[in-house]
């Protein structure tokens, strides 16, 4: 195996009742598994799972998987002992959906970060290096807790540069006459407490960034988010 390869591996023990079944699932699963997630069957035979089976997937880190086919009585003692997951289906398209399962679980993440809205800071409260109480009004869009935050100010004697990032953080607390608020819009003016590095001062503006986590490439992720 390729040393910087940073996929995560699915590593498998396929057990079957029959030759044709088991190239079958092989087929099938070899297929289902995208170029982002490694794929390691460890073995594919016919018969009952045995502790052979239990002590194989222990050590590649596997999931056993059962086609019409029953697990020896000790065999199963031991998988438990050994936290090694069996799981036995009669059905090929059950057991193809839980691997589809454990691919997804295995995708890497994008990170998705959006511009949601910009506060003017009015007041500063309080202000050491880490934590910041300031005061301030949505001039756009949205602010909501746990945003992610970067706090910008513009030079005022040059009225052309663009503004510079001194400082960035995350919103921990958000409120509104001192009671915590799930979301504020344009015009309200807010509490908040930000947890980050960098110095403030009022008439700097703040950017408010969502970051929103998506699978790569899973079914869930090509669908848009209710929100």
């Amino acid at each position: 195996t390729d040393d910087n390869d940073e996929r995560k591996t699915l590593a498998i023990v396929l057990k079957a009742d029959s030759k044709g079944s088991l190239e079958a699932l092989e087929q099938t699963i070899t297929a289902m598994v995208p170029p982002e997630v490694r794929l390691s069957i460890l073995r594919a035979d016919v018969g009952t799972i045995s502790d052979s089976d239990v002590l194989t997937a222990r050590a590649g880190g596997a999931i056993i998987y059962g086609f019409t086919v029953n697990v020896a009585g000790m065999s199963q003692k031991l998988a438990d002992k050994e936290k090694v997951a069996i799981r036995l289906f009669n059905i090929i398209y059950q057991l193809s959906e839980d691997v589809r399962k454990e691919i997804d679980d295995r995708m890497p993440i994008d990170i998705i970060t959006e511009d949601i809205g910009r506060v003017k800071i009015l007041k500063v409260f309080f202000a050491t290096p880490k934590k910041k109480i300031v005061g301030g009004e949505v001039a756009e869009g949205i602010v909501e807790p746990m945003a992610k935050i970067v706090i910008k100010r513009k030079d005022k004697k040059n009225k052309d540069a663009a503004a510079e990032i001194i400082g960035s953080g995350v919103i921990v607390e958000l409120q509104k006459e001192k009671r915590p608020l799930q979301k504020a819009e344009v015009g309200d003016q807010v509490g908040m407490t930000i947890e980050g590095k960098g110095k403030i001062k009022e008439g700097d503006v703040l950017e408010i960034l969502r970051e929103t986590k998506v699978k790569k490439g899973s079914a869930e992720a090509a669908q848009p988010s209710a929100a």
